[in-house]
């Protein structure tokens, strides 16, 4: 979703623009290496023996600084 969004975005800031690149050519990596993992994973087996537990999606403290960073 966010991929298709940034990529059709209007966009006239070049902060939000450089922003929505970084997303989809980060998107775009990360779902490439979850398909060459389970690809893996189907021919090879799993490397754990047990489920790893869940984390959530939120903004912890040590994103805090690059964020701010990024609108200066």
């Amino acid at each position: 979703i966010a991929i298709n969004n940034a990529s059709k975005a209007q966009i006239s800031d070049p902060r939000v623009r450089e922003l929505a690149d970084e997303i989809i050519a980060s998107q775009v990596r990360e779902i490439e290496e979850m398909k060459r993992l389970i690809a893996d994973i189907e021919l090879n087996g799993e490397r754990a023996d047990r489920p790893l537990p869940p984390r959530p999606a939120v903004l912890t403290p040590d994103m805090e600084p690059k964020i701010r960073e990024a609108v200066e």
